[in-house]
């Protein structure tokens, strides 16, 4: 565990707070009117005049709307490279690792102050892809850097998670650095993680990408064609900013 971590994101509190802000625009709790209803909430005018019209519609006719409340029911998974690649620097001086994992954990809080369920992961690939779920805070703090990332095969994986998962709403954010060095069976990496994309929207799932790096060049467009939204970052701070376009976007 690491308590300085979470210690340490208690510290971004201003910038949680403003996410927690940009997330609630995205699926807020709407009242929603059922019209012609048992359940007496409001008169509808219109059933009330067919009544009055044709007095023998008065023991079968259902003369009053009603109201419910679809509130949010929404699932996020959150997806990390732990790749040896993100113990470099940024131009900012941080390590990426700290970025995204200063990233993830601000979401992380933000998704679960407005009680929104999210399954929190990390990976990274040695011959194969160790998928890491993580149950916390102090968890996500603790990961560090390993092997190298088949993005592409970690994305497959946590979207076979989410789908046992029941949730009308569904997003999946990914963030990792650089381009994806493997695929586990052959294919072009980068390829192959825009086909996991595609696969994922195809399965109703959002997909929202994060890249720090501090030169995605053109690997980053034919990666995230795919997406919903994608975003480079340099800085945690930065995050916010992404998070209120992609809510105005796609909100």
């Amino acid at each position: 565990s690491n308590p300085e971590f979470v210690s340490q994101l208690n510290a971004y509190d201003i910038l949680r707070r403003r996410i927690v802000e940009h997330f609630e625009m995205l699926k807020p709790n709407e009242l929603q009117r059922i019209p012609f209803s048992e359940v007496p909430d409001e008169l509808n005018i219109e059933a009330v005049i067919e009544v009055l019209c044709d007095p023998s519609l008065r023991t079968k006719s259902k003369v009053y709307d009603s109201y419910i409340v679809n509130e949010r029911d929404a699932l996020t998974g959150i997806l990390i490279d732990i790749s040896g690649s993100t113990a470099g620097r940024l131009q900012s001086g941080k390590r990426v690792i700290d970025v995204e994992k200063e990233s993830a954990g601000l979401i992380y809080q933000a998704l679960t102050e407005i009680d929104d369920r999210v399954l929190l992961y990390a990976f990274s690939t040695s011959g194969i892809t160790n998928l890491y779920q993580l149950t916390g805070l102090e968890n996500l703090g603790a990961v560090r850097p390993e092997a190298g990332n088949a993005d592409g095969v970690a994305i497959r994986g946590v979207v076979s998670e989410m789908k046992k998962e029941e949730a009308r709403d569904k997003t999946l954010i990914v963030i990792t650095d650089g381009k994806p060095v493997a695929t586990g069976k052959g294919a072009d990496p980068v390829i192959d993680t825009s086909m996991a994309f595609m696969e994922a929207e195809a399965q109703g799932i959002r997909t929202v990408y994060f890249n720090v790096d501090n030169n995605p060049s053109n690997y980053f467009d034919v990666l995230t064609r795919n997406t919903t939204y994608a975003k480079s970052i340099r800085d945690v701070e930065q995050l916010p900013f992404a998070v209120s376009e992609f809510v105005l976007e796609h909100g």
